[in-house]
C-alpha cells in the first residue's frame, strides 16, 4: 500500500492495513520518493517512473516464507491511485492493481485555471518564459490558502520551481502514466470509447 501526493506510509493503518491483517493478510505500508517521510529524511523529490519504485517493493515480501507470491497486490490512494497503474503495465508479478480513488488524468486539474484550451495552456507551460502565468500563479496562491498549500508542497515533493514548471511536469507526467500503451487507464479509455 502506498499513498500518494501527501499522505504517509502511517496512515495507511487506518486506510486498509489494519483491515487487511485482521483478515490474515500480510500489509506492507511504504512511502516512495516525494512522500513525506523519504522527502524528508533522505531528500528524495517525486519522481515519475514509479514502476521502478514499486518494483524494490514488490521484491522484498517476495522474501519472506509466510507471503504468496501469487497473490501480491499494490494499491495505491489518492494519487498514489494514478502512481499504481504503471506496475500493472510494467511490472507483471502483482496479482491485482488497486487504485483507489485515482486521478484519471491529474493534467487537467493541472492546466483548469490557465486559461484557453487544453493545448494552449499545455503550450504555455512548456515554454522557457511566461512571466504572465508566473504571475497568475502567484496570484492565485495569494489569494486561495489551498492552492498555495497545493503549490507549495508540490514544488517541495517534487523539487521544481516556480509554479509553472510544476504544472508542467506533474501534468505531463500522471497524464502520460494514464494513458501510455498497456496502462489500465488506457485500456479503460479505450473501452469507454469503443
Amino acid at each position: 500500500m502506498h499513498n500518494g501526493f501527501d499522505g504517509t506510509a502511517e496512515e495507511l493503518h487506518f486506510l486498509g492495513a489494519m483491515a487487511g491483517a485482521e483478515r490474515g493478510y500480510n500489509v506492507l505500508a511504504c512511502d516512495g520518493p516525494g512522500m513525506p517521510g523519504p522527502r524528508h529524511h533522505q531528500g528524495l523529490v517525486f519522481r515519475p517512473d514509479w514502476a521502478n519504485v514499486i518494483t524494490p517493493v514488490v521484491d522484498f515480501p517476495e522474501t519472506l516464507p509466510e507471503v504468496d507470491d501469487s497473490r501480491i497486490a499494490v494499491m495505491g490512494l489518492s494519487m498514489g491511485g494514478v502512481l499504481a497503474s504503471p506496475p500493472a503495465a510494467f511490472e507483471h508479478r502483482p496479482a491485482a492493481l488497486i487504485a483507489g480513488d485515482g486521478l484519471y488524468d491529474f493534467g487537467q486539474t493541472a492546466v483548469r485555471d490557465i486559461g484557453g484550451t487544453r493545448e494552449e495552456a499545455e503550450r504555455l507551460l512548456r515554454v522557457e518564459s511566461a512571466p504572465e502565468l508566473d504571475a497568475a500563479f502567484e496570484q492565485a496562491m495569494t489569494k486561495d490558502p489551498i492552492a498555495r498549500w497545493a503549490i507549495d508542497h508540490g514544488m517541495y515533493v517534487t523539487g521544481v520551481d516556480p509554479p509553472r514548471r510544476l504544472h508542467r511536469m506533474v501534468g505531463q507526467v500522471l497524464r502520460a502514466l494514464t494513458t501510455a500503451p498497456g496502462t489500465p487507464g488506457r485500456q479503460c479509455r479505450k473501452a469507454v470509447s469503443s
